[in-house]
């Protein structure tokens, strides 16, 4: 099933777009780190982040955790929007000419709104999901986890994904 893109503006390599749900899961899924791109004074702030994601309603919710205070919490405390990148199934295609290497790869970028998560119950939750997305694996999470991080929740308002398989 396709899934409808919001996008910042056309793709110039349609040939690459990527639309339907199950290569976006894929990415989402096979992805272990997101690259989270932060306003700062002058320049971008971009940082490596392990995640959690679920899918509600056609939108994609991340989540990382963090600690209790630093520059990224900072930033995001000044302006919410944020982007993410994930890229997975990175492959070298090798060539005659050095113009003829390339890549195999799949990749997503998202743009959205981060926000912090106040209750425990909701913390506790995202935890978990975070834990089942890069383990595979169900934690119970206890008052004391939950009240040593904080949580990053960032709603995808615009999205497109990308690949190159051959």
């Amino acid at each position: 099933m396709a899934m409808q893109l919001t996008r910042r503006g056309d793709m110039r390599r349609k040939d690459r777009q990527l639309t339907y749900i199950d290569d976006i899961k894929e990415i989402l899924t096979r992805g272990r780190i997101a690259h989270i791109a932060f306003f700062d004074d002058k320049y971008p702030y971009v940082i490596p982040m392990s995640y959690g994601f679920e899918m509600e309603n056609g939108r994609i919710f991340f989540y990382f955790h963090s600690a209790m205070e630093g520059h990224k919490l900072d930033l995001i405390g000044k302006n919410r929007s944020v982007c993410i990148e994930i890229e997975c199934n990175v492959e070298m295609t090798e060539g005659e000419t050095a113009c003829a290497y390339g890549y195999k790869y799949m990749s997503f970028v998202g743009f959205g709104n981060a926000e912090i998560l106040s209750g425990d119950d909701e913390k506790a939750d995202a935890l978990k999901l975070f834990m089942k997305c890069q383990t595979g694996r169900d934690f119970d999470i206890s008052k004391e986890m939950v009240g040593n991080v904080v949580i990053i929740r960032v709603g995808i308002d615009e999205y497109e994904a990308k690949g190159r398989r051959h």
